[in-house]
């Protein structure tokens, strides 16, 4: 039909899921346009036709066709045909009709054909015609018309397309469809908590953020995990540091405590310091100070003489080398004159060092010695001037027990302050002893007795009464041995009791320079 042209047009509809694609046959569409067909789709051209062309055909034109052209119809062309554009056909044409072209075709344009096209019709095509359709014709076609087409053809194609682009569905997809860049941020995931790790001297504080980004991968697709990096702080003190100790805590990171200080102690010095305080803890990285504590001195004149201590968890002793008196490590074996007493030194075997465990001559004052019961009175340290014994005792000052104020059936005793006896296996009590007598046949007799302490109970070791003594002053040296349980003790004593059923039958006990040894 002369001056129509029929063209047919499958549109493809674009469907946007996942981002893949799919053709889908659209719908044909009669084109009567004076435009040009510019086709683009890759398809396949069958043509399996018998073609006559008696016509004159100039084809100035550069032609490509990579197409797979079948035709099995039978073809008259008796025109004559001009082609001076440019063609490219990559599709597959099938041609099964028989088609008549008695016209005279010029095509000038640029022509891209990458459907499946059949065409039986005189054309003359100027314009650009595009055609992404997918074109079958099965039926006869005879043109014999002159065609000439110089409008713009567009094929809509309204099939569904997936693969190259995407729906804005989500962060990875833009909104014209396109993939997001690889790397672009398409949401967050949280990280981990915050937390210490390790222990001293490896202790360390993992700081994690909040969350990490989680990106698209160019291809629509937004990662499921991403990865947390922590920021990681060592835990630990200042170099110069004397007493701090790095901590860590969950919540709020490094940081350090106040630790214990190191003793300051060494052989051959006089001075020893212990339990110092650390001072400048808190901070992480902090440098904490010892300073203050208990100094311990050395000397002839210090409470540590001959004493031990601990300091920095050894044991020093307080002795004198030579003529200096100096800490030494551990306390010394028997060194006789050495200046302390030691070990197994006392002042049996080693006078030179070690004292009499109890050395009492009450020229000064009491010296620890009490009275039993504490409110009597009978017991009294002085002088007796009106004695008419003589000396020492009536101008050495020492214990006696005088009969007033009188008392009946009485037991009264002075005490002695606790000596040590550790070590010890044979002992004697020493003292001077002195009787003036009043009335020798009381009943019952007036006593007086020593007696030692053996942790329990008291032991009498000594004993005396009034009816042994005619009347006047008796004077005695004595020396008792101690009983064996109250030998190796560290907390001995000894005592003086005075007893009987009336004071007034005597006149006085009198005793003085008290020793153990």
């Amino acid at each position: 039909m002369k001056g129509q042209r029929f063209l047919a047009i499958v549109t493809i509809a674009y469907i946007a899921y996942g981002c893949a694609e799919a053709d889908v046959e659209g719908t044909e569409i009669v084109d009567t346009g004076t435009g040009s067909t510019v086709d683009s789709d890759a398809d396949t051209d069958t043509d399996t036709g018998t073609d006559t062309d008696t016509g004159s055909d100039t084809d100035t034109g550069t032609d490509s066709d990579t197409g797979t052209d079948s035709d099995t119809g039978t073809d008259s062309d008796t025109g004559t045909d001009s082609d001076t554009g440019t063609d490219s056909d990559t599709g597959t044409d099938t041609d099964t009709g028989s088609d008549t072209e008695t016209g005279t075709e010029t095509d000038t344009g640029t022509d891209t054909d990458t459907g499946t096209d059949t065409d039986t019709g005189p054309d003359t095509d100027t314009g650009t015609d595009t055609d992404t359709g997918t074109d079958t014709d099965t039926g006869s076609d005879t043109d014999t018309g002159t065609d000439t087409d110089t409008g713009t053809d567009t094929d809509t194609d309204t099939g569904s397309d997936t693969g190259a682009e995407c729906n804005p569905v989500d962060a990875c997809c833009d909104e014209n469809g396109s993939f997001e860049p690889q790397g672009t941020v398409c949401g967050t995931d949280p990280c981990p908590a915050d937390e210490c790790a390790g222990a001293q001297p490896d202790l360390t504080f993992n700081d994690y953020p909040a969350a990490c980004d989680l990106t698209c991968d160019g291809q629509g697709n937004c990662a499921d995990t991403c990865t947390c990096v922590a920021t990681s702080t060592a835990c630990e003190t200042d170099p110069a540091d004397e007493c701090c100790t790095a901590t860590c805590d969950d919540t709020t990171g490094c940081g350090s405590a106040a630790g214990p200080c190191d003793d300051v102690c060494g052989v051959g010095t006089a001075d020893l310091i212990t339990d110092q305080t650390c001072t400048g803890c808190g901070e992480n990285g902090a440098q904490g100070i010892c300073s203050g504590g208990t100094s311990l001195d050395c000397t002839s004149t210090s409470p540590n003489a001959c004493t031990s201590t601990t300091c920095g968890g050894e044991t020093y002793f307080c002795s004198i080398t030579d003529t200096t008196w100096q800490w030494v490590l551990g306390i010394p074996a028997d060194d006789c004159s050495d200046g302390c007493c030691t070990a197994g030194e006392t002042y049996n075997n080693c006078p030179e060092d070690c004292d009499m465990p109890l050395d009492t001559t009450w020229d000064e004052n009491e010296e620890g010695w009490t009275r039993l019961p504490i409110d009597n009175t009978n017991w009294t340290l002085g002088t007796v001037a009106s004695l008419t014994c003589g000396d020492p005792w009536e101008t050495n000052q020492h214990f006696y027990f005088y009969y007033s104020p009188g008392v009946n059936d009485y037991a009264i005793s002075l005490v002695s302050p606790i000596f040590n006896l550790a070590g010890y296996s044979a002992a004697d009590l020493r003292f001077n002893f002195l009787f003036r007598e009043y009335y020798n046949e009381s009943t019952p007799a007036e006593t007086f007795a020593a007696e030692c302490y053996t942790g329990v109970s008291w032991v009498e070791i000594w004993q005396v009464s009034e009816t042994s003594y005619d009347s006047g002053c008796h004077t005695e040296n004595h020396s008792i041995p101690l009983d064996a349980a109250c030998l190796d003790r560290e907390e001995a004593q000894i005592r003086f009791t005075a007893s009987g059923g009336n004071s007034d039958n005597i006149w006085s006990w009198h005793v003085d320079d008290i020793r153990v040894h």
